[in-house]
């Protein structure tokens, strides 16, 4: 898809795709951000990493999990996933605040004397429109090396 859809608006046209091909998404919605470097991450300060959230240019997938394998199109393409481990957190508040919790996650890796693969995925468990920020729920997942 074209980098300048929103989120949303890619989301809204993964769903419009998924009803035209009478597929159900079968879990929560989810972005994989790829190519992250974790030791930078780590080195940043809260006010530095809160800023990055905006200025950097993030490379991400919108997905959805489907009840049925798709053939995607142009714009949309379709992947399974390769099974791998992963260390998995709930993450409850706003969106802004996730980066404590990825901190919180890769210093637990780190602990356990494991590696954390250079992506993660986020599945949005309920909706900023619906909810308050404080009570949002955000699964995260940094699959392990």
């Amino acid at each position: 898809m074209e980098n300048a859809l929103s989120h949303g608006k890619r989301l809204q046209r993964i769903f419009g795709y998924l009803k035209s091909q009478h597929a159900e998404c079968v879990d929560a919605p989810y972005t994989r951000f790829v190519d992250i470097d974790w030791a930078a991450q780590m080195k940043l300060g809260s006010i530095a990493g809160f800023l990055q959230m905006f200025t950097k240019k993030w490379h991400y997938f919108v997905g959805a999990p489907t009840s049925k394998k798709l053939e995607g199109t142009n714009d949309l393409k379709t992947r399974i996933l390769p099974k791998t481990k992963y260390v998995k957190t709930l993450h409850r508040g706003s969106y802004r605040s996730i980066e404590k919790t990825y901190k919180r996650m890769l210093v637990w890796i780190m602990q356990q004397g494991l590696s954390a693969g250079n992506e993660s995925f986020e599945f949005y468990l309920n909706e900023p429109g619906k909810v308050k920020k404080e009570d949002l729920e955000t699964m995260l997942l940094i699959p392990l090396r």
